[in-house]
């Protein structure tokens, strides 16, 4: 499964998270809420709230501006799996 990354149009956040694991090389399948239908009762189902943006690799789900920290080392929690990347 190709790690999601849900988002909206006109959000900052989303447009950060974007650019963050594009230039860190990490693969991943943009869900924009306003254009992909079912995409909301998706991240609801998912998430249980629609929050964007929120990263899913299919084990772990991060929000908002904690997505600019996947790929860094510092970050002991997070356990990002090597084969999405």
């Amino acid at each position: 499964m190709k790690p999601k990354l849900y988002t909206i149009d006109g959000c900052i956040s989303c447009f950060r998270a974007k650019q963050h694991l594009i230039n860190s090389n990490i693969a991943f399948k943009e869900i924009n809420l306003f254009t992909q239908a079912g995409a909301a009762s998706e991240l609801k189902k998912l998430n249980g709230e629609i929050i964007t943006p929120l990263f899913f690799d299919g084990f772990n789900k991060v929000h908002g501006d904690e997505i600019l920290q996947i790929g860094k080392k510092r970050k002991r929690w997070y356990r990002f799996n090597e084969n999405f990347k």
